[in-house]
C-alpha cells in the first residue's frame, strides 16, 4: 500500500541532485503576468512569428540536374 504524499513536508520540495537544484532556481525569476497581459505578449509572438515566416521574395536560379537532385536528397534526409 503506498503512503500518502505529506505536501505540506519541506523536504518534498527539496532539490535531488545539483541539475533539479539549478533548474528550480531558475524557475524563480518567472513571474506570474495578467492574463489580459500573457494574451497581449502571446498575440505578440504569434504577429512576430507570422512576420518571419512570410515569403514575399521570388527569386529564379538555374542550377545543373544533378545539382537539384543532390539538394532533393539532402532536404528528403532532414
Amino acid at each position: 500500500m503506498k503512503k500518502a504524499r505529506d505536501y505540506n513536508d519541506p523536504k518534498m520540495f527539496e532539490p535531488i541532485d545539483k541539475e533539479e537544484a539549478q533548474i528550480m532556481a531558475e524557475l524563480e525569476q518567472y513571474v506570474s503576468v495578467s492574463k489580459k497581459e500573457f494574451e497581449r505578449i502571446n498575440q505578440e509572438f504569434k504577429t512576430a512569428a507570422k512576420n518571419t515566416l512570410k515569403k514575399t521574395t521570388r527569386t529564379n536560379i538555374r542550377i545543373s540536374q544533378a545539382d537539384l537532385e543532390g539538394l532533393k536528397l539532402i532536404a528528403a534526409q532532414e
